[in-house]
């Protein structure tokens, strides 16, 4: 069970982290595009770089690339801003949100399991095709994550098996998939990555929704 400390955050300290939401979110939209959905965004990142990137393009695999990179920049920027904010409470939880792209990032900058030399380039070839053939888990997914934030800490549990089933429903699909057009390596990736999402998006939604229960 997650522990949940709640201070009292000033109006300076919630403008600050507001402000720097708001800057993080404006920033992502100019390189994805406005019809990204925070779920999607947090719970399938892989696929959200994917957005609006010519399926044909010659010059597909290094504006994905590219994108990688600008996203890292603006998240380490956000933590910065964040941490400059001095709150411990509605900041934790927009942190709690970047574990994914962190993972992401790291890789992106260690090259880890060969992420540059050949999880960017399959990912950005087949991306699409693993999306296409796993959209209803994925869907699922997303609204079992925003439903366990919408229902507030009543209905906590209910909604938080809900979202273990749809982990497990999409987790299956997407390694199967991946695992089908680029191989070991890309289901090995992208199984670490889900794990660490599915730990983030269940403390971040508990966070929040205690977080919430608290100011009624």
């Amino acid at each position: 069970m997650t522990t949940v400390q709640i201070s009292v955050i000033s109006h300076q300290q919630l403008a600050c982290v507001l402000r720097c939401k708001d800057g993080n979110m404006n920033d992502m939209e100019h390189i994805l595009g406005s019809n990204t959905h925070w779920a999607k965004d947090f719970v399938t990142p892989l696929q959200t770089i994917l957005i609006g990137l010519p399926k044909t393009s010659p010059h597909r695999i290094n504006s994905f690339a590219q994108r990688i990179e600008n996203i890292c920049k603006l998240n380490a920027d956000f933590a910065n801003c964040i941490n400059s904010c001095g709150d411990q409470n509605i900041g934790r939880i927009l942190l709690k949100g970047q574990i994914s792209w962190t993972s992401i990032c790291d890789a992106y900058h260690y090259n880890t399991g060969d992420f540059l030399s050949f999880i960017i380039p399959c990912w950005s070839r087949y991306g699409n095709d693993v999306v296409t053939l796993c959209a209803t888990q994925t869907t699922a997914l997303q609204h079992a994550a925003s439903s366990l934030v919408d229902s507030g800490i009543q209905m906590v549990n209910e909604h938080l098996d809900d979202l273990c089933k749809s982990v497990t429903t999409h987790d299956k699909c997407y390694v199967r998939q991946s695992n089908k057009f680029c191989g070991t390596r890309m289901h090995e990736f992208l199984t670490n990555l889900s794990r660490r999402t599915f730990r983030t998006v269940t403390e971040r939604c508990l966070l929040y929704a205690y977080c919430i229960a608290s100011m009624i």
